[in-house]
């Protein structure tokens, strides 16, 4: 399991039972209008730049309790 803090959303990935990669994403903070105009300037750039590649943080995976 890792986590991604992407700035304005921080995602917790996972593999499930069937190896199926599972995201969780929650809101850092709210959208302002730069970030909707520069998510519309990227939509229709033929070659948008790559951004930085974030930093993961690995979390070990624990033994779920036997019910």
């Amino acid at each position: 399991m890792f986590e991604i803090d992407h700035g304005f959303c921080v995602s917790i990935y996972a593999m499930d039972p069937n190896s199926t990669l599972v995201e969780w994403c929650a809101d850092a903070r709210a959208l302002n209008d730069e970030d909707w105009a520069e998510a519309a300037r990227l939509l229709v750039d033929p070659a948008p730049p790559m951004s930085t590649t974030p930093t993961a943080i690995f979390h070990e995976a624990r033994t779920p309790a036997v019910i």
